[in-house]
């Protein structure tokens, strides 16, 4: 299939969301102008996220309560994948520039069925950058997965390569999860640089994820039969 063929018939676009009703309308109209259809979950959000992203011309899914990234963004692509071959997620935050969606189409137009992000480190927090290079080791030594970024949130799946990655975590850890399993299950993947901005406050990891997330990682890394595709 085309760069051209994938663009236009067969991509969705899935953003979680949580109370982002300031940065959800510009992200998904973002998203719209370059002609792909957005679902947005709206993670029990006690804003106007929801009326936000429909004003914007997103499909929306509102979840009743929150319940993490991970499992809002399950729930999507499930839902996603119904009747789609290919699926791009990126956050409702505003912190991931649209215009890199199309390096995940043409890598997706190659036969890669997942595609991670790879942000540029030193424009990073330090706290965050000193995590993502720590989980970002583990995946290269348990896994013999070799991404620079495991914490991106912007990334692209096919089909196969969401069924072959799907995660059980229903926080941020999906982000660690997914790409464990892209090694254990044999995924083909690759990567791609994209440009993140970062405002003065952000949402996201903090130090207390990333430590849950690091022991997830040695429990996997333990405990392998618990990720790998049956």
């Amino acid at each position: 299939m085309s760069k051209r063929e994938i663009k236009k018939f067969a991509i969705k676009v899935v953003i979680p969301a949580f109370n982002e009703e300031k940065h959800i309308f510009k992200v998904v109209n973002a998203v719209k102008e370059k002609g792909f259809n957005v679902l947005v979950i709206d993670d029990g959000s006690s804003d106007n996220t929801s009326s936000e992203a429909k004003n914007a011309g997103a499909e929306v899914l509102r979840l009743s309560r929150n319940q993490g990234k991970g499992k809002a963004l399950r729930i999507g692509f499930d839902n996603a994948f119904k009747n789609t071959k290919y699926v791009i997620t990126l956050d409702g935050d505003d912190q991931h520039d649209v215009n890199d969606i199309g390096s995940f189409v043409e890598k997706l137009s190659w036969g890669y069925d997942v595609v991670v992000s790879r942000r540029n480190l030193k424009e990073m927090p330090f706290l965050s950058k000193s995590g993502n290079w720590i989980l970002t080791r583990l995946a290269r030594i348990f896994f013999g997965v070799k991404v620079h970024d495991t914490q991106s949130g912007f990334r692209a799946f096919s089909k196969k390569g969401y069924q072959k990655t799907r995660w059980k975590s229903y926080d941020y850890a999906m982000e660690s999860e997914s790409v464990a399993k892209i090694g254990l299950n044999k995924v083909k993947y690759c990567e791609v640089p994209i440009r993140t901005i970062y405002p003065k406050k952000t949402k996201g990891t903090n130090w207390f994820d990333g430590f849950k997330i690091f022991f997830k990682t040695i429990y996997w890394r333990m405990f392998p039969g618990t990720l790998v595709r049956k």
